[in-house]
């Protein structure tokens, strides 16, 4: 560890309560950049979208996210001060995906304007915090830090889940995920959009049948040649196009 990382992990160590409030505050802020600018046409998108019967207004995504935010940060802190957390390699590397898919998730979102991607990050999201606080159960204070973003994201996923199933994914060519589905069958994506349909069509079905019948992931397995855990299968998925 050289002179840089080790201030940089003693500054994050002393942080105050409210300090790390302000930074969650300024990363909240931060990550919506990744969107882009909300010109007329991301307004109308985003008005247009059909939307779950249960999904809150659109306001409360900042202030759910800036807490979000606020406890990731508090843990990281712990985690970086602390000897004794358990399983805390898995955790830092588990973190630094969760920071990843909230850095880009509005890139997908608004700027590729992709239901499915945004779902498919949704649900890597909820994977990748559930096993998180999973992994962190047997220390209460590292493993309370996750609850928020856990039951978050399990909440947003069935709302993003319903989106890319209700709309058109305009990053797909304006198709809907049922037509999809059946286009993938005669390899419409590879001569329409250029993408490598068998990992794209194993995506979308498996949001699909997840949706429907319950059984995505264990029919996802196959298909991605990459180990790891669901989240990384997850995030294989989410990122493979030509």
């Amino acid at each position: 560890m050289n002179d840089k990382t080790r201030g940089l992990k003693a500054m994050v160590e002393n942080l105050k309560w409210w300090q790390v409030a302000l930074l969650a505050t300024g990363i909240s802020l931060l990550g919506r950049l990744s969107g882009g600018k909300m010109d007329v046409e991301q307004k109308v998108y985003t008005k247009e979208l059909k939307q779950a019967p249960w999904a809150p207004p659109a306001w409360l995504f900042g202030p759910a996210w800036t807490i979000n935010n606020f406890f990731l940060l508090m843990g990281l802190k712990r985690m970086l001060k602390s000897e004794d957390v358990p399983e805390k390699k898995k955790l830092l590397i588990l973190q630094a995906f969760i920071w990843v898919i909230f850095f880009s998730f509005n890139y997908v979102y608004f700027r590729k304007k992709s239901t499915v991607l945004a779902a498919l990050w949704t649900v890597a999201d909820a994977v990748l915090a559930g096993s998180s606080l999973w992994l962190a159960r047997k220390d209460k204070q590292t493993a309370g830090t996750y609850v928020p973003l856990a039951g978050w994201t399990g909440f947003a996923s069935t709302i993003a889940i319903y989106q890319a199933l209700k709309n058109k994914d305009q990053a797909f060519g304006g198709e809907g995920v049922a037509e999809l589905v059946v286009c993938c069958s005669a390899s419409k994506l590879d001569r329409k959009m250029g993408v490598r349909s068998n990992y794209l069509c194993a995506t979308i079905q498996a949001t699909y049948l997840w949706q429907c019948y319950g059984f995505a992931f264990p029919m996802m397995y196959p298909v991605v040649p990459m180990p790891g855990s669901i989240a990384g299968r997850l995030i294989g998925y989410a990122g493979i196009t030509a």
